[in-house]
């Protein structure tokens, strides 16, 4: 297949369940940093988009998942394409 005939995905917005499969690794440690879910999305090779969602967040520790989305009102819920 040509690169024409190919999505380009690089610049489609970040979706819950992409930036969960990224990040949901860091949470093997208790309260988790931003360094940590960094390094959760840079071992399962994330795209650029998930890593600008990271750097968004203030620099503390999580409880949760769903504590690291709330700081991301932008991450999509839905599955609209691009």
């Amino acid at each position: 297949m040509s690169a024409e005939g190919v999505a380009d995905t690089s610049t489609a917005p970040v979706t819950v369940p992409e930036f969960c499969v990224h990040v949901e690794n860091a949470f093997v440690v208790d309260r988790p940093r931003v360094a940590d879910l960094l390094n959760a999305a840079l071992a399962s090779q994330a795209r650029p988009a998930v890593f600008a969602a990271l750097n968004r967040l203030p620099d503390r520790r999580f409880e949760s998942l769903m504590e690291v989305l709330s700081e991301l009102p932008d991450v999509s819920f839905g599955s609209e394409a691009p």
